[in-house]
């Protein structure tokens, strides 16, 4: 499987990166189209190997695809970092808008699930109507409304949506500020923790079944931290709100 599937307004995209210590400079050869370094081959091999199919048919539907490699510099080496990628379209077949816009809301529907999951809030993932792909949801998917908080910061910043505290691999979720007070007290040992919060608009659009096509095209930090998933240190946390 690639590291990252995902989508922008208008089409899937299929990324895997490789990192490499080897020396020698193959960059001079892929700048000029005479080789690919071979962490680059091996990248743009396991991307070719993807299919994407709609509705269970296989219609090997067109994705971006990024393959990406990248040699690192240390104090031991001392070679010229290199980042390099190439970018192809792959696939045969161009995807019906709504099939993709039903796609793109079943996935992001998924992975919110399963970060609800991770979060300590749910460990239900919305049910396919079967294993044939057909990606229509027997069931809708629960945003948790009932457990939306807003968080106030000592900086005057307040965010909204699901809250959970984050540190050394585990999460606990915040829904008041009895919580709050508990995740400060054993989790503040010496090391930063950090509070992680799903916002309330993109888990309203994702229970809605909403194409976020602006969500996946903004850049702005400031529009992801509104409408994605914001990280705040857990101590700059003032107060637990209900909605």
């Amino acid at each position: 499987m690639p590291d990252w599937i995902g989508w922008d307004a208008s089409n899937f995209i299929v990324a895997e990166a490789k990192g490499t210590y080897a020396g020698g400079d193959w960059s001079k050869a892929f700048w000029h189209g005479y080789a690919l370094p071979q962490c680059l081959q091996k990248a743009q091999q396991q991307v070719e190997r993807v299919q994407i199919d709609i509705y269970g048919y296989a219609l090997d539907v067109n994705f971006k695809s990024w393959s990406i490699a990248s040699r690192w510099r240390t104090e031991e080496n001392n070679f010229d970092p290199w980042l390099a990628a190439i970018d192809p379209v792959l696939g045969s077949s161009e995807t019906p808008r709504e099939n993709f816009e039903i796609a793109v809301s079943n996935l992001l529907q998924e992975h919110l699930a399963r970060l609800l999951g991770t979060f300590g809030f749910s460990d239900d993932l919305p049910k396919l109507a079967s294993k044939e792909a057909s990606i229509v949801r027997t069931e809708r998917f629960n945003a948790r409304r009932d457990r939306w908080r807003e968080l106030s910061f000592e900086d005057g910043r307040r965010v909204r949506g699901l809250n959970a505290a984050y540190a050394d691999g585990f999460f606990i979720p915040i829904e008041n500020n009895e919580d709050l007070a508990f995740c400060k007290q054993v989790l503040s040992r010496d090391r930063p923790s950090w509070v992680a919060t799903i916002s309330d608009e993109v888990l309203k659009m994702a229970e809605e079944g909403q194409f976020i096509a602006d969500y996946a095209d903004e850049k702005s930090e400031d529009y992801l931290s509104r409408n994605g998933m914001s990280l705040t240190q857990l101590d700059l946390v003032g107060e637990v709100s209900d909605l």
